[in-house]
């Protein structure tokens, strides 16, 4: 068996700082990653990644979950139930009752008929008045 060698103490205790720093940043990256909303109804319990879904629309007292053009799921609450969370995770609020998620959008449109954010895959989606600043600057926020 080798003898490691004798690691000096300043080097040792500023090795450990860095493995807690490493270790603590691995955490709140996982933690960024795996947030998850549980979609609940009668048949089942889903759970779905909150990077993975586009978009949210109230369809009256239920709430759909959209990834692109694709139904993830449907839930039997209103969408006020989900506003909060998914507006401190880097969804914006459009129109009542539509939350497109900041990261699929990727431009502003402004035409003759209104101001509409289209996301990755074509999809259009017009900008209440009253929100437009607010949407413009979430996107330019969230694009730096």
């Amino acid at each position: 068996m080798l003898n490691q060698p004798k690691i000096p103490l300043f080097l040792n205790n500023n090795f450990v700082l860095l493995q807690a720093y490493f270790l603590i940043c691995k955490v709140y990256f996982r933690s960024m990653n795996n947030k998850i909303l549980l979609i609940k109804n009668s048949k089942i319990i889903k759970k779905i990644h909150l990077k993975d879904i586009t978009h949210c629309i109230a369809s009256g007292s239920y709430t759909e979950f959209y990834r692109f053009k694709n139904l993830l799921a449907v839930e039997t609450k209103n969408i006020k139930n989900y506003k909060d969370k998914l507006l401190s995770e880097n969804f914006i609020e459009v129109s009542r009752g539509k939350i497109i998620n900041l990261s699929y959008i990727n431009e502003i449109r402004k035409e003759t008929d209104g101001t509409f954010i289209i996301l990755s895959d074509y999809l259009k989606f017009k900008i209440a008045v009253r929100r437009i600043k607010i949407v413009r600057q979430s996107f330019i926020d969230s694009s730096k």
